[in-house]
């Protein structure tokens, strides 16, 4: 199972993806809200993820986890 399951992300390239022993993962050729991103990355540890249009634009989204 893709680790990004849980998201609304469509990929280029399935076969595309890298995952790191410590959860974190990284894409290529992304979308995500209706924006195609060039590489996404998940940081596990400070659960953040980066969508990198190119390297200077950047869009961060920090997970947050609420009761119900």
């Amino acid at each position: 199972m893709d680790p990004f399951y849980f998201l609304d992300i469509s990929v280029d390239d399935e076969d595309d993806v890298t995952v790191y022993p410590d959860g974190s993962w990284e894409l290529t050729t992304v979308t995500f809200n209706s924006k195609k991103y060039k590489r996404a990355k998940f940081d596990n540890n400070n659960k953040t993820f980066y969508f990198y249009e190119d390297d200077s634009n950047v869009d961060i989204f920090k997970m947050k986890i609420e009761a119900a």
